[in-house]
C-alpha cells in the first residue's frame, strides 16, 4: 500500500486469493480478492457503489481510475497515477470508459475506478480489466454485480454499513 509499487509504504501478506469462477474475457466477471494477514488501517475505506447509488453510472459521468501501470510521462511502471475519464456506457456487466487519450494502460489491471456522488462522497465501482490500446478507452468489470459471490466465497460482509441516521459508518471489522 503506497504511492509506488516499487517502494510500497506498507507491505501486507495474504492468506489466500480467489478469482471469480465465472471469469471469461469480456464477460464482466473479472473480479478477484485476497484476504490480508492483518488489517490495514492507514488507508481510508471507500465504500462500494451499491443499490440505488448505481444510478450514478450513466453515460457522460466523470470517473477516476487509479493504477501503477504504463503512462506517457517517462516514469515507467510503478508510480501510482490517476486519470479522470468519462463513462461511455455499460454493456454486458462491463463499463466502457475513456478514450481520446485518457485511459488506463498496461499494468493497471485490477486497479479501482471511483465515482463521486452528488453529496461529494466517493464510491468504488469498477475494476480495470482490458482494452485495445492505451488511450483508446477500456473495459472495467463492475463490483456490485459480484458482491454476493465475494461475500459467500470469502465469508466477509462487504455490503454497506449504516448507522441509525443513515450515515455510512465503516470500521475495521
Amino acid at each position: 500500500f503506497g504511492d509506488n509499487e516499487n517502494s510500497g509504504a506498507v507491505e501486507v501478506g495474504t492468506t489466500g486469493c480467489k478469482s471469480n469462477p465465472k471469469y471469461n474475457s469480456g464477460s464482466g466477471h473479472d473480479q478477484a480478492y485476497c484476504k490480508l494477514t492483518k488489517p490495514v488501517t492507514q488507508v481510508p475505506i471507500v465504500p462500494i457503489l451499491m443499490g440505488c447509488e448505481t444510478q450514478a453510472l450513466s453515460a457522460g459521468a466523470e470517473v477516476v481510475a487509479v493504477g501503477f501501470g504504463e503512462a506517457n510521462d517517462g516514469l515507467g511502471w510503478g508510480p501510482k497515477r490517476e486519470v479522470t475519464m468519462k463513462l461511455n456506457g455499460i454493456t454486458g456487466g462491463e463499463a466502457f470508459i475513456g478514450g481520446n487519450g485518457k485511459d488506463t494502460c498496461y499494468g493497471d489491471s485490477g486497479g479501482p475506478v471511483y465515482i463521486r456522488l452528488g453529496d461529494g462522497s466517493w464510491r468504488v465501482f469498477g475494476i480495470t480489466s482490458y482494452g485495445e490500446y492505451c488511450g483508446g478507452g477500456g473495459y472495467y468489470s463492475m463490483m456490485h454485480t459480484e458482491i454476493a459471490w465475494i461475500e459467500q466465497s470469502s465469508g466477509i460482509d462487504l455490503t454497506p454499513c449504516h448507522d441509525a441516521q443513515g450515515n455510512w459508518t465503516p470500521g475495521p471489522g
